[in-house]
């Protein structure tokens, strides 16, 4: 794709992390299952820690920014 250094960093931790929290709020508002929207915010937030931090390092590793 042709990006580096800070562009990719950028990217990448755009793309880790979790989903929005007002999810929740637009699904109960809905009245859509609110327990099974919290529980998916929850765990993308758990789930984006690692993430970021995998995606930097295997970015700094390969030499791409």
């Amino acid at each position: 794709m042709g990006f580096r250094g800070n562009p990719l960093l950028v990217l990448a931790v755009l793309s880790s992390v979790p989903a929005a929290v007002n999810c929740f709020a637009m699904a109960k508002q809905m009245g859509v299952d609110a327990q099974i929207t919290a529980f998916g915010v929850s765990i993308t937030s758990l789930l984006s820690v690692v993430s970021i931090f995998i995606s930097v390092y295997v970015i700094k590793l390969l030499g791409l920014a």
